[in-house]
């Protein structure tokens, strides 16, 4: 649908990204909350989007992403899809041998009434991933989203640095995005024969507090 908006969003300051010592007492360790900053940078977030017609909530499962969403999905009024289709790069240089962890879907409704448990995921990404595989799975997932799911409706994706990348890739084939910090928002708009172009890379201008220094993706 000509128009039709697709916005990607990196989650909040991350709690194991200030505190070097979080992840010594953590239950899991590769699952880190936002910081009180984070809730700032979703909560300016959130007031931006107000501005637009969101119609659909996508999250990875990483808590830190669910809580981004849930301050935009309160903002908005709306449920929250849980994607895994739409998580972290899950590599082993960052998460070694094994998958990681993150909270089940009655877990997380337990927390965040607004996650829809009705929800069927698209995809569930193996461990380790290479960057091919990343590319591979955020594409299915953003044709999916697009084409199959929601091919008529406005939508939010709340994700990661390095998936931000993968998933915009998925839609536009040249490199948009590059830079891609706490909260800042990319907006890709649909034009005719279902091709899709940046119109907003990596915006910042609505936080006061952006992250300044170049981010480790995670």
């Amino acid at each position: 649908m000509k128009g039709r908006k697709l916005w990607l969003v990196r989650h909040g300051e991350r709690a194991d990204h200030v505190d070097q010592e979080w992840k010594q007492t953590a239950k899991n360790p590769y699952d880190p909350p936002l910081t009180e900053r984070g809730y700032q940078q979703a909560r300016e977030l959130a007031g931006e989007l107000s501005k637009e017609r969101v119609e659909v909530i996508i999250s990875s499962p990483f808590l830190r992403c669910v809580q981004t969403a849930s301050v935009i999905a309160s903002k908005c009024k709306l449920d929250i899809k849980i994607e895994p289709g739409a998580t972290e790069w899950l590599n082993e240089e960052w998460f070694g041998p094994t998958i990681p962890e993150w909270k089940t879907i009655e877990e997380l409704h337990a927390q965040f009434p607004s996650v829809d448990v009705s929800y069927q995921p698209i995809s569930v990404p193996k461990h380790p991933e290479t960057r091919c595989s990343l590319k591979e799975r955020a594409k299915k997932t953003m044709l999916c989203l697009t084409q199959e799911r929601y091919p008529n409706q406005n939508i939010l994706i709340v994700t990661h640095g390095a998936s931000v990348e993968a998933l915009a890739l998925g839609l536009y084939p040249t490199r948009p995005v590059d830079w891609v910090t706490y909260c800042c928002l990319t907006e890709l708009v649909e034009q005719e024969d279902r091709q899709w172009i940046p119109t907003r890379v990596c915006d910042t201008s609505f936080l006061s507090e952006p992250e300044h220094c170049r981010p480790i993706y995670r």
